[in-house]
C-alpha cells in the first residue's frame, strides 16, 4: 500500500483538534482509507506481513486487538490476512466502557484471550498513544501479555516513546512526512 491513497483520502488541511488535545492544521482520517476494500485488503497483508517479521525475533502473536473504533477494521484486516495464507488468527476490541447489557463486556472477542495470550495491538493513527494506552491497560487487566502496537500511521510527536515508557514497541507502515508532502 503506498502513501498515495491515504494521501488521496484521509488527509485534510485545516485545523483539528486532535484525540490527543494537541492542535493541528493536518488531520489523517484513516477511516476513510480503511472501510475501503482495497486498502482493507493492503493494510491486512502489510499488518501480517510485519507481523510475521516481528515474530520471527519475539515469538508467536495469539491474536490482535485495540481501541474500538480504529482497532476494529484494522483486526478484521489481519484475521482475514492470516486466513489466506492459512492461519487462524482471532481479533478483539475493548471498548470504551462495560457494555451495560448482555455479557456487560469491556473486550468484545474476548473468548480468544486465554490467560497470558500475546496481544498485538493495532492504532490507525498515533500520536501520543493514549488511546493504544488504554486498550493496553485493558488488555493486561484481563491477563493478556502487550508488547508489540502496530499501527498504519505514526505522527511521531509522543507516541512511540509512550508506549516505549509501558515496555511496548510501536512499529508504523507509515509516518507522518510520508503523507505529508
Amino acid at each position: 500500500m503506498r502513501s498515495a491513497i491515504i494521501k488521496k483520502y484521509a488527509v485534510l488541511r485545516q485545523p483539528f483538534t486532535l484525540a490527543s488535545g494537541a492542535q493541528s492544521d493536518l488531520y489523517i482520517d484513516c477511516r476513510q482509507v480503511y472501510f475501503r476494500g482495497e486498502a482493507q485488503f493492503l493494510l491486512g497483508e502489510l499488518f501480517f506481513k510485519k507481523m510475521l517479521e516481528v515474530e520471527a525475533s519475539q515469538g508467536r502473536f495469539d491474536a490482535s486487538g485495540g481501541m474500538a473504533l480504529g482497532s476494529l477494521p484494522l483486526s478484521i484486516a489481519l484475521t482475514q490476512a492470516s486466513f489466506r495464507h492459512g492461519r487462524e488468527f482471532p481479533g478483539c476490541a475493548v471498548r470504551k466502557d462495560p457494555k451495560l447489557h448482555g455479557t456487560q463486556a469491556l473486550i468484545e472477542g474476548s473468548s480468544c484471550l486465554k490467560e497470558g495470550a500475546s496481544v498485538l495491538v493495532l492504532e490507525d493513527v498515533v500520536t501520543t498513544a493514549s488511546s493504544a494506552i488504554k486498550a493496553i491497560m485493558a488488555l493486561r487487566e484481563a491477563g493478556t501479555q502487550v508488547d508489540t502496537a502496530f499501527s498504519i500511521i505514526d505522527r511521531e510527536q509522543g507516541g512511540k516513546e509512550n508506549l516505549a515508557a509501558i515496555q511496548v514497541k510501536l512499529y508504523s507502515l507509515f509516518t507522518l512526512k510520508d503523507v505529508d508532502e
